[in-house]
């Protein structure tokens, strides 16, 4: 208990030198002729380390911007070489500004591997409170059943997990495609130019639905496809023609050279619109929950 207040200030310490280590990485990985993109919250990220928020800055539109809690952020890199020793892989963290929990670091893997068959998909949403245990106890003992050993109640219990996260699945899904397509009429009623904008930019310069950046857990994945009232496409960066000229224009001019041109995707202009027209529906996404409830 005494050492807390000295451990928190050593891993805040590494938080607010997390924006400064990527932009370390971005400018070696160039040197050596690799690829370390800066993801776009890049510059939030580095306002929260200059005003010494090591819990991160909240984005000014969450549906724009998804900065990184930088304290939450260190745990992970700092633990990164002692799985042996201290397993943060179920570590939940915490939205940007906030001040994380212990919630996820001391499960029993053990037992959810064997409550689960092994399926890591239904461990992490355990561990997030998407599954309600006593709800699948309560399946597998209905009707007065008994098991004769522990073996065979954990495979029924297995079971009743797997059944209870389809259940959901499925019943999330149906609702969620059902307010999309609500949610759709209702803006192309007010703004159907922009509705069309929009609809052509995520056909032409989008990737495909179900494709998600590389920081997105598994149950991450899982929540954004059940939900698709989200809405949570992604820029295919390679179909951005003003960003992939200047970003080569960059390589050719620093080849053998000690600067670094820092060329960002975000600054494109299919890139901006985009993201303006995410905003203006967002905005109204608002309105539309107000009637949809």
């Amino acid at each position: 208990m005494e050492l807390a207040p000295v451990l928190f200030a050593i891993v805040a310490g590494h938080a607010l030198k997390v924006p400064e280590q990527d932009a370390e990485h971005a400018r070696e990985a160039h040197r050596l002729g690799l690829s370390y993109p800066l993801s776009p919250e890049h510059h939030i990220h580095e306002q929260a380390s200059e005003r010494r928020k090591c819990f991160g800055l909240k984005p000014k539109d969450p549906m724009r911007d998804h900065p990184q809690n930088l304290f939450c952020e260190a745990v992970r890199r700092l633990s990164s070489h002692i799985g042996d020793y201290v397993d943060t892989q179920w570590f939940v963290g915490a939205e940007p500004q906030d001040a994380p929990t212990a919630a996820g670091y001391i499960p029993d893997i053990d037992l959810l591997e064997k409550i689960t068959g092994g399926d890591w998909r239904l461990v992490e949403a355990i561990v997030k409170g998407r599954i309600r245990l006593s709800k699948c106890r309560d399946e597998v003992f209905q009707n007065g059943k008994s098991f004769d050993n522990d073996d065979k109640f954990l495979q029924a219990f297995a079971v009743a997990v797997r059944q209870e996260r389809d259940k959901q699945i499925e019943e999330q899904r149906k609702a969620g495609l059902k307010k999309l397509d609500a949610w759709r009429a209702f803006y192309a009623e007010r703004h159907p130019d922009m509705a069309q904008e929009y609809d052509d930019l995520v056909a032409q310069h989008c990737h495909e639905e179900q494709w998600y950046p590389k920081h997105y857990t598994d149950d991450d994945r899982v929540q954004s496809w059940i939900d698709p009232f989200k809405e949570d496409r992604h820029i295919n960066e390679n179909s951005l023609p003003e960003y992939q000229q200047r970003k080569a224009a960059a390589e050719e001019k620093d080849n053998g050279a000690k600067t670094l041109t820092l060329v960002f995707p975000h600054e494109d202009p299919v890139y901006r619109r985009f993201e303006e027209l995410k905003r203006h529906r967002s905005q109204l996404k608002k309105q539309f929950e107000e009637v949809w409830a």
